[in-house]
């Protein structure tokens, strides 16, 4: 048994609160990263979707049927 029981039970809580501190700091900057990607994914999502809208929808329709018959060759169906 230690002689200084408050001493280190004050110290285990400081060595958790210095821990919980990482972990929050560690989290907050994953969700501030995650928010900056998702801003971006947004972004080009918007500009594929204005690019799509220029397009004429039988245009998609025959250029997606080139895909999959061309996918289908590959695949060997």
């Amino acid at each position: 048994m230690s002689k200084t029981p408050k001493a280190d039970k004050a110290r285990d809580e400081q060595i958790s609160k210095h821990l919980a501190y990482d972990l929050i700091e560690q989290l907050e900057t994953e969700l501030s990263d995650m928010r900056e990607m998702f801003k971006e994914y947004v972004k080009a999502e918007d500009a594929w979707r204005d690019e799509l809208n220029k397009m004429k929808w039988d245009d998609l329709r025959i250029e997606a049927a080139k895909l999959r018959k061309q996918a289908r060759e590959v695949l060997g169906l």
